[in-house]
């Protein structure tokens, strides 16, 4: 952390102010995350200064984590429209089809006995490839 001081008033001794203080207004955070300036007259006041740093920074980090849930969160709750299906059942062709990774099983017999081996190895192979390119770039 870049710490500086500054004394108010004219260069010369006698008439620079000498009384410490340190206000609010005098605590900037810059715009980069990697750099934070702190201007403050060394004195009572800055641990007051250094306190109120400490709480900016710790509500910027818990707004960032707060949206980066907030977004996780919209990408896995869908807008509840009709076409957001998961899964069709057609009982006439005897075929269910996974909307989600587009496989259609034609056995609904089979699945609807609780036989779902095959949809869900499908499912598990999509996430696994999600998640690879993911984390390739």
């Amino acid at each position: 952390m870049a710490t500086r001081t500054r004394e108010k008033g004219a260069a010369r001794a006698e008439n620079r102010d000498k009384r410490p203080q340190a206000h609010a207004k005098n605590i900037r955070l810059s715009p980069s995350k990697a750099k934070i300036v702190l201007d403050l007259i060394r004195g009572k006041d800055a641990d007051k200064a250094l306190e109120i740093l400490r709480s900016r920074l710790l509500a910027q980090k818990q707004k960032e984590q707060q949206d980066a849930i907030n977004a996780q969160r919209q990408g896995q709750v869908g807008t509840g429209d009709r076409s957001e299906k998961i899964r069709t059942y057609n009982f006439p062709q005897d075929r269910c089809t996974d909307h989600r990774i587009g496989l259609t099983v034609h056995n609904l017999e089979k699945i609807m006995d609780g036989n779902l081996d095959e949809v869900i190895d499908a499912l598990a192979t999509r996430e696994q490839t999600e998640k690879l390119q993911k984390l390739g770039g």
